[in-house]
């Protein structure tokens, strides 16, 4: 069996969605705008960074863009379900929803080519990596980038992330445990590069790092899930989880743990 940071996030977020898109094999293909926005950012990045690591020179502000704007259009046209829009989002209309998040897609990769790219000369871009957890368990990942020993993680996002969600982050505890087999060396450091939209678009910088205990940790996390999946437990998602909405969860309405009489704070949101 293979698992990864997403399939562990995600049983971790509500195991029975995990069930159904998984294991059962709906929403296959299913995006969102903000999910869109990621990849795009992410390609920009990627094209960007994978000739660096030779040229040691970044492309033109425009190519990075391009390729942005292109991915996140190539996200949005994905197989299977296509793209979900929440509740408020459907009120708002798809061309519209769609047309700005190109636009946050562009201003996203212009900050990126502007303030993060010269900071960085990559050793390593979107390596994949795999953690032999058991005989019959492999955790696989793909790293963002890193240079000199360090790990980058892109992200892209509304508002700036708390100070502290660098420390708690189980994926990068996860690039650390991939890095440490591929390598045979502990990451020195990890960085979370954030870019995020505010009326100003700026890059926030959080730095963290793991050690030993943090990876005992972790392999408590993915040994749990491995063995809750093997056994068949997919309950609901925890009490107060964000992700049990009508605006975050495509399954939410035709949810088995969902109260019909749940169909009024659907309304509300619509």
């Amino acid at each position: 069996m293979h698992l990864s940071y997403s399939q562990v996030n995600s049983y971790r977020l509500c195991p029975e969605y995990y069930r159904r898109e998984k294991l059962e094999g709906e929403f296959l293909g299913l995006t969102t705008v903000s999910m869109s926005r990621g990849r795009g950012v992410h390609k920009g990045a990627e094209e960007n960074f994978r000739q660096k690591v030779e040229t040691r020179k970044d492309l033109p502000l425009s190519d990075i863009v391009g390729a942005a704007v292109a991915g996140y259009e190539e996200a949005l046209e994905s197989d299977g379900f296509g793209l979900w829009l929440s509740p408020t989002e459907k009120g708002r209309g798809r061309a519209a929803v769609v047309g700005d998040e190109k636009d946050r897609t562009a201003r996203l990769a212009e900050l990126l080519g502007k303030d993060l790219a010269p900071k960085v000369q990559p050793d390593i871009v979107e390596a994949r990596g795999k953690v032999e957890v058991m005989p019959d368990l492999d955790f696989i990942g793909y790293i963002d980038l890193a240079q000199a020993d360090r790990i980058h993680d892109l992200k892209s996002s509304l508002k700036s992330k708390r100070k502290t969600e660098a420390h708690e982050s189980f994926q990068l505890t996860s690039y650390s445990a991939i890095y440490f087999a591929a390598t045979g060396r502990w990451p020195k450091g990890l960085e979370l590069d954030v870019l995020v939209d505010l009326k100003t678009p700026k890059l926030q910088i959080l730095e963290t790092e793991r050690d030993r205990a943090d990876l005992d940790a972790w392999l408590e996390t993915v040994l749990g899930v491995h063995g809750a999946i093997q056994a068949g437990a997919f309950p609901p998602a925890p009490i107060g989880s964000w992700k049990c909405s009508p605006k975050w969860c495509p399954a939410w309405s035709s949810c088995k743990y969902v109260s019909r009489s749940a169909d009024r704070r659907l309304a509300a949101v619509a």
